[in-house]
């Protein structure tokens, strides 16, 4: 359930030290982060696991509408949306939402963490946050855009994520047909086996989100990394590892050793307090 596809999906690489230049929310603390050594067996503390709302919109900005504008009055209204939605957004010790743009389609996909579908009716009924989808409508194509919600979501925090208001992080998503009732099983797996709890410290795994259809034999997953620098390393012979780790019995593919990475999206940012 990680961040890959089938072999037989093609993906584009990128490259790897390009999306590292482009990431401002990580030279900080590039450093802090100390890879497990080959050979020691120190205990890694497991991953916090929650269940959740997602709530996610996908939209294209206008034709004449620079992205750098629109982050701009995201960074200015997402503080005034946190307020609104007194304390039934997620947040911590993760991000409490998180965008990017397909470079292909061009198309946005957000996402805000939130603790039930009831609290999400109750916030988007308030008149000021009417005002700030009235506000966000000028900068999108409203016909093309749509808004989802998905009940059954896990999230995993295997790492604090700074403060950051819209801050650019790499996020990698994968698309992952499973067996119907593993969802329970791969929570376990990705918030408490050893050697994946290793991978994703070296790897600088912060935070991964797991969005299920309502059959749970189908997952959309993002992986938000502190950075890219340890990212192509760690996805060496990615296939065998899942084996390893579990997930042979879980995700359904013709050969789990063939998968393939999909390219983590560069533009993509993540909002945390």
């Amino acid at each position: 359930m990680l961040m890959i596809r089938s072999a037989s999906i093609t993906c584009r690489r990128q490259n790897v030290a390009t999306i590292r230049a482009a990431s401002t929310a990580t030279a900080a603390t590039a450093t802090d982060h100390k890879p497990h050594q080959a050979g020691t067996h120190h205990h890694v503390r497991a991953a916090r696991h929650v269940t959740c709302v997602t709530q996610s919109f996908k939209y294209h900005l206008k034709p004449e509408m620079r992205e750098v504008q629109f982050l701009q009055w995201c960074r200015r209204t997402m503080p005034q949306f946190i307020n609104l939605t007194q304390g039934k957004l997620l947040g911590v010790p993760g991000p409490r939402g998180l965008f990017f743009r397909d470079d292909e389609t061009q198309e946005h996909t957000a996402m805000h963490f939130w603790e039930s579908a009831e609290a999400i009716d109750t916030i988007t009924q308030k008149p000021e946050h009417q005002k700030m989808m009235s506000e966000f409508h000028g900068y999108c194509d409203v016909d093309a855009a749509h808004a989802e919600v998905h009940p059954h979501t896990d999230i995993l925090y295997y790492a604090s994520v700074q403060q950051s208001n819209w801050e650019r992080y790499p996020v990698e998503v994968g698309h992952w047909p499973v067996h119907a009732n593993t969802r329970q099983q791969s929570a376990k797996i990705l918030a408490e086996n050893q050697s994946f709890l290793h991978w994703a410290h070296d790897a600088g795994l912060l935070v991964l989100v797991l969005k299920y259809n309502e059959a749970q034999d189908h997952c959309i997953s993002y992986a938000v990394f502190k950075d890219l620098l340890k990212w192509q390393a760690a996805h060496t012979d990615f296939g065998r590892k899942l084996t390893e780790w579990g997930f042979a019995e879980i995700v359904k593919v013709p050969d789990l050793h063939a998968v393939e990475l999909p390219p983590p999206h560069s533009n993509a940012w993540v909002y945390s307090e």
